[in-house]
């Protein structure tokens, strides 16, 4: 059973930060919204092709977090992290796949660098966002 006070903690620790979080009654699905996209090198646009500044994240959370981190594994995993379809100058960003779950597509981490004792919902989301850069080619 996940620990929900626990993660109850972690998602008021997002909203503290001033991210606008959703979550199901068991946290079995979090969604963190608004996550901003830096402007300085491009145009972020959506699956319409429309321009955007910000991202969601929806995560399905492990029942064993933060012992184990969702999303890895070479194939979508049942604990899988997605985000919408985005783009950076009309590329694509790398290992992000389109699954069953409209509009969200599955980032692929084959593995994750994962602290499980100081893991917490804002260290993921820190992870996942500088990830979307990464694939973006914009750190490169």
């Amino acid at each position: 059973m996940r620990n929900q006070a626990l993660l109850a903690r972690y998602v008021a620790e997002l909203e503290a930060r001033g991210l606008r979080v959703a979550r199901t009654p068991d946290f079995a699905q979090v969604v963190v919204f608004d996550l901003p996209l830096p402007r300085d090198r491009g145009r972020w646009t959506d699956a319409t092709g429309g321009e955007i500044f910000t991202v969601a994240v929806s995560f399905s959370i492990p029942v064993d977090f933060p012992y184990a981190a969702p999303g890895v594994g070479f194939t979508h995993p049942q604990s899988a992290i997605h985000i919408p379809r985005i783009q950076l100058n009309g590329r694509d960003l790398r290992n992000l796949h389109a699954c069953p779950h409209e509009p969200w597509h599955w980032l692929c981490f084959q593995q994750l660098d994962w602290d499980a004792e100081h893991g917490t919902l804002a260290t993921l989301v820190n992870t996942v966002s500088l990830s979307i850069l990464d694939r973006a080619g914009y750190l490169a």
